[in-house]
């Protein structure tokens, strides 16, 4: 991802943004993206909400 965006002279946030409102509205990635892009970037996103997920789990079972 940061290669990516490096690539199209953007920060990673910017980068990232751009590709999720790109793929919300239906559009067609722009010539520099490619759909392996996009799929790493929502496999990192469903990453950290498993992340998430777990650290809240262990969270609510020590306040026990």
């Amino acid at each position: 991802m940061e290669r990516a965006a490096q690539m199209a002279a953007k920060t990673l946030g910017e980068w990232c943004r751009e590709v999720m409102l790109t793929s919300a509205n239906g559009q067609r990635a722009k010539a520099n993206r490619t759909a392996d892009e996009f799929n790493v970037l929502m496999a990192e996103v469903v990453a950290l909400g498993e992340i998430l997920l777990n650290v809240f789990v262990q969270q609510a079972t020590r306040n026990r």
